[in-house]
């Protein structure tokens, strides 16, 4: 009897998933209660309380009792409404979450005066060598190619503007999804209920690693196409703008972000 009553009174992994990721960011909602100004609606107030402390979806209860499916590739819904959340919507592989955070940020930058531009493919234009550039435009793709979700062209300057009074800056927008599956784990991308991830939540993890990214990328790009006397045009490239790099927009399943 007693076992099982620790085995009911444990945090599940979802539970613990919520807790180690929750931040300042994701419990915003608790100062946004819902009044005559329509802040925040009812219905959102009964799906952000389960969220935010691991509990199942109360808008997805109908669905649950057998097999439901959504999206592009006929997610089964979960009790969680996670598949519901970032469903692949028919039409294109356009990811929902992802691309609302991406127009969301757009429009704050925009609205804080910065001149911006949705997936510049054009980011290396201007600093990179033009007999280099051309061959970088014939040899990858758009698929391959670097390309930020956000380019801001009159960033504040740091000290690789050279005295400039604006500069480029690269924002690239990243959700962590809790659905998807990792093959080595079993478990969500990203998410671990380990030790470690006290002192690294999920959000931390994933801006290293798009950073890493980026400066990977563009040293592929120098193996590929660098000439002699300027072997590393990309790497130099991503270095002139804004903190030498990336700054990544990282969103989590739980609200949490960086």
């Amino acid at each position: 009897m007693k076992s099982t009553t620790n085995a009911l009174l444990s945090p599940t992994h979802r539970e613990k998933l919520s807790f180690i990721n929750c931040d300042m960011f994701s419990a915003q909602f608790l100062i946004a209660l819902p009044t005559s100004t329509g802040i925040l609606p009812n219905k959102v107030l009964l799906e952000m309380f389960p969220l935010h402390i691991g509990l199942p979806s109360p808008a997805m209860r109908p669905f649950v009792d057998e097999p439901h499916y959504i999206g592009h590739h006929s997610q089964e819904v979960d009790e969680f409404g996670d598949s519901v959340a970032r469903a692949m919507l028919a039409g294109g592989d356009f990811i929902r979450s992802h691309g609302e955070m991406q127009t969301l940020m757009n429009d704050i930058f925009k609205k804080a005066g910065f001149v911006t531009t949705l997936e510049a493919a054009n980011m290396f234009h201007g600093k990179v060598p033009n007999n280099i550039l051309k061959e970088y435009v014939r040899k990858f793709r758009h698929k391959d190619a670097v390309i930020p979700d956000i380019l801001i062209h009159n960033y504040s300057p740091d000290v690789n503007a050279s005295g400039a009074s604006t500069m480029q800056a690269i924002f690239d927008v990243k959700t962590i999804r809790v659905d998807k599956p990792n093959a080595a784990t079993g478990q969500g991308v990203m998410y671990k209920t380990t030790p470690q991830a006290f002192e690294k939540p999920a959000t931390e993890i994933k801006t290293n690693d798009t950073r890493k990214q980026y400066s990977t990328d563009a040293s592929k790009l120098d193996g590929n196409i660098g000439k002699p006397g300027n072997p590393n045009p990309f790497t130099n490239a991503l270095n002139s703008f804004h903190s030498g790099g990336v700054h990544p927009l990282v969103f989590g399943a739980f609200g949490e972000t960086t």
